[in-house]
Protein backbone atom coordinates (compact mmCIF):
# COMPACT_ATOMS: atom_id res chain seq x y z
CA UNK A 1 0.00 0.00 0.00
CA UNK A 2 1.27 3.29 -0.71
CA UNK A 3 1.85 5.97 1.42
CA UNK A 4 -0.21 9.00 2.28
CA UNK A 5 2.66 12.19 1.84
CA UNK A 6 0.39 14.60 2.97
CA UNK A 7 -0.22 12.04 6.18
CA UNK A 8 0.56 14.10 9.68
CA UNK A 9 3.93 12.87 11.87
CA UNK A 10 3.38 13.10 14.90
CA UNK A 11 6.34 12.80 17.23
CA UNK A 12 6.92 12.14 21.15
CA UNK A 13 9.32 15.33 22.17
CA UNK A 14 9.27 14.63 25.77
CA UNK A 15 7.48 11.22 27.76
CA UNK A 16 5.29 11.73 30.61
CA UNK A 17 7.34 12.44 33.69
CA UNK A 18 7.88 14.71 36.70
CA UNK A 19 9.84 17.73 36.88
CA UNK A 20 10.35 19.88 39.71
CA UNK A 21 12.72 22.43 38.28
CA UNK A 22 13.79 24.25 34.76
CA UNK A 23 14.95 21.73 32.95
CA UNK A 24 15.60 21.12 28.96
CA UNK A 25 12.95 18.84 27.83
CA UNK A 26 14.27 18.50 24.28
CA UNK A 27 17.53 19.21 21.69
CA UNK A 28 17.13 17.36 18.53
CA UNK A 29 15.57 17.77 14.83
CA UNK A 30 11.74 17.51 13.86
CA UNK A 31 11.13 17.14 10.05
CA UNK A 32 10.40 20.12 7.78
CA UNK A 33 6.83 20.91 7.87
CA UNK A 34 4.25 23.46 6.37
CA UNK A 35 2.82 23.51 9.71
CA UNK A 36 3.10 22.21 13.36
CA UNK A 37 0.96 21.35 16.28
CA UNK A 38 2.97 21.39 19.66
CA UNK A 39 1.36 19.84 22.38
CA UNK A 40 1.53 19.42 26.13
CA UNK A 41 -0.51 17.14 28.40
CA UNK A 42 0.21 18.03 31.74
CA UNK A 43 -1.08 14.92 34.10
CA UNK A 44 -0.39 16.23 37.87
CA UNK A 45 0.29 20.13 39.09
CA UNK A 46 1.39 20.38 42.65
CA UNK A 47 3.11 23.02 45.12
CA UNK A 48 2.40 26.68 46.25
CA UNK A 49 1.93 29.19 43.41
CA UNK A 50 3.44 26.85 40.83
CA UNK A 51 4.27 27.94 37.46
CA UNK A 52 5.13 26.46 34.64
CA UNK A 53 6.47 27.94 30.91
CA UNK A 54 7.20 25.48 28.35
CA UNK A 55 8.71 27.53 25.21
CA UNK A 56 10.42 26.26 21.89
CA UNK A 57 13.63 27.34 20.84
CA UNK A 58 14.97 26.90 17.46
CA UNK A 59 19.06 27.64 16.83
CA UNK A 60 21.11 29.29 14.11
CA UNK A 61 22.95 26.72 12.03
CA UNK A 62 26.48 27.54 11.68
CA UNK A 63 28.65 27.16 8.67
CA UNK A 64 29.56 23.80 9.76
CA UNK A 65 25.63 22.61 9.92
CA UNK A 66 25.98 22.61 13.70
CA UNK A 67 22.94 24.29 15.32
CA UNK A 68 24.12 27.67 17.40
CA UNK A 69 22.92 30.41 19.47
CA UNK A 70 19.38 28.93 20.47
CA UNK A 71 16.22 31.28 20.74
CA UNK A 72 13.16 31.18 21.40
CA UNK A 73 9.90 31.40 18.88
CA UNK A 74 7.06 29.82 20.48
CA UNK A 75 6.04 29.46 23.93
CA UNK A 76 2.44 28.20 25.31
CA UNK A 77 0.61 30.19 28.13
CA UNK A 78 2.10 29.31 31.38
CA UNK A 79 0.38 26.45 33.24
CA UNK A 80 -0.29 27.23 36.86
CA UNK A 81 -2.18 24.13 38.77
CA UNK A 82 -4.43 23.89 35.84
CA UNK A 83 -3.91 19.96 33.71
CA UNK A 84 -5.12 18.83 30.89
CA UNK A 85 -3.24 19.02 27.26
CA UNK A 86 -2.77 22.65 25.47
CA UNK A 87 -2.03 23.02 21.99
CA UNK A 88 0.37 25.68 20.03
CA UNK A 89 -0.58 25.59 16.19
CA UNK A 90 1.98 27.63 13.78
CA UNK A 91 3.72 27.93 10.64
CA UNK A 92 7.18 28.03 9.77
CA UNK A 93 8.00 31.07 8.54
CA UNK A 94 5.15 32.93 9.06
CA UNK A 95 4.63 36.41 7.15
CA UNK A 96 5.03 39.95 9.08
CA UNK A 97 1.33 40.59 10.57
CA UNK A 98 0.16 36.55 10.27
CA UNK A 99 -0.51 34.90 13.39
CA UNK A 100 -0.38 31.88 14.16
CA UNK A 101 -3.05 30.20 16.43
CA UNK A 102 -3.11 28.48 20.25
CA UNK A 103 -5.67 27.15 21.84
CA UNK A 104 -6.23 25.66 25.16
CA UNK A 105 -7.99 22.05 25.16
CA UNK A 106 -9.85 22.85 29.00
CA UNK A 107 -7.89 26.03 29.42
CA UNK A 108 -7.56 29.13 28.87
CA UNK A 109 -4.89 31.82 28.47
CA UNK A 110 -2.35 33.68 25.86
CA UNK A 111 0.93 32.45 24.06
CA UNK A 112 3.96 33.69 22.24
CA UNK A 113 4.16 33.30 18.60
CA UNK A 114 6.85 35.00 16.95
CA UNK A 115 6.70 35.99 13.08
CA UNK A 116 10.65 34.26 13.00
CA UNK A 117 11.38 31.50 10.38
CA UNK A 118 12.84 28.47 12.57
CA UNK A 119 15.34 25.87 11.22
CA UNK A 120 14.45 21.88 12.15
CA UNK A 121 16.68 22.00 15.22
CA UNK A 122 14.45 22.79 17.95
CA UNK A 123 14.97 22.60 21.97
CA UNK A 124 11.93 22.15 24.22
CA UNK A 125 13.11 23.99 27.30
CA UNK A 126 10.50 23.91 30.13
CA UNK A 127 10.76 26.94 32.95
CA UNK A 128 9.20 25.64 36.34
CA UNK A 129 8.56 28.39 39.75
CA UNK A 130 7.25 28.30 42.66
CA UNK A 131 7.76 26.85 46.27
CA UNK A 132 7.76 23.02 45.94
CA UNK A 133 6.49 22.87 42.23
CA UNK A 134 6.34 19.63 40.62
CA UNK A 135 4.50 19.07 37.24
CA UNK A 136 3.85 15.72 35.31
CA UNK A 137 3.89 16.48 31.44
CA UNK A 138 4.61 14.91 28.06
CA UNK A 139 5.22 17.01 24.73
CA UNK A 140 4.68 15.93 21.34
CA UNK A 141 4.54 17.65 17.85
CA UNK A 142 2.95 16.95 15.27
CA UNK A 143 4.12 17.86 11.83
CA UNK A 144 1.83 18.63 8.48
CA UNK A 145 3.71 17.84 5.60
CA UNK A 146 5.06 20.15 3.09
CA UNK A 147 3.13 20.46 -0.35
CA UNK A 148 6.12 19.94 -1.92
CA UNK A 149 6.39 16.16 -1.02
CA UNK A 150 3.77 15.38 -3.39
CA UNK A 151 5.89 16.39 -5.97
CA UNK A 152 7.76 13.54 -7.70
Amino acid sequence: MAQNLLQPTGIRLFASAAKSSTATLFTGTIPLADSYAFIIDVTAATGTTPTLDVSYQTAVIDGKGTPANYYVFARHAQVTTSTGPRRLIIRNAQGFGEAGSEGAIAATGGALNSNAPFSTAIKVVATIGGTNPSYTLAVYVICSPRMGAMAG
